[in-house]
């Protein structure tokens, strides 16, 4: 139903941030493979949204059998002093971007 009703301007889509204690050091290949070893027990995680036909129901989930966790975890820095209020900024820019529904969401 969400994705149904997301037609405005603002996309309805949420995102999540990891925040680190400080000294702790991850590269972001350990995050990707940390993520990627986890996603295998959320199948939708790795599903894309494909239409039907017209008159023929509601789009589907499909596996997507090119799923690769590097097109979906990003690093983005901040621009600013590393702060809550840049951290918010950064988040807040990158869920403003439509996510695109021909790969998983």
């Amino acid at each position: 139903m969400e994705l149904a009703s997301d037609v405005g301007a603002v996309p309805m889509q949420f995102g999540a941030i990891l925040k680190f204690a400080p000294g702790v050091l991850l590269t972001e290949t350990e995050v990707r493979a940390a993520l990627a070893q986890r996603i295998v027990g959320i199948p939708r995680m790795r599903q894309r949204l494909v239409s039907t036909p017209l008159g023929c129901g509601r789009p589907v989930w499909v596996d997507d059998a090119e799923f690769d966790i590097a097109h979906h975890v990003h690093v983005v820095r901040s621009p600013e002093r590393g702060d809550q209020a840049a951290l918010l900024r950064v988040a807040a820019a990158a869920l403003t971007n439509r996510l695109k529904f021909d790969q998983p969401l």
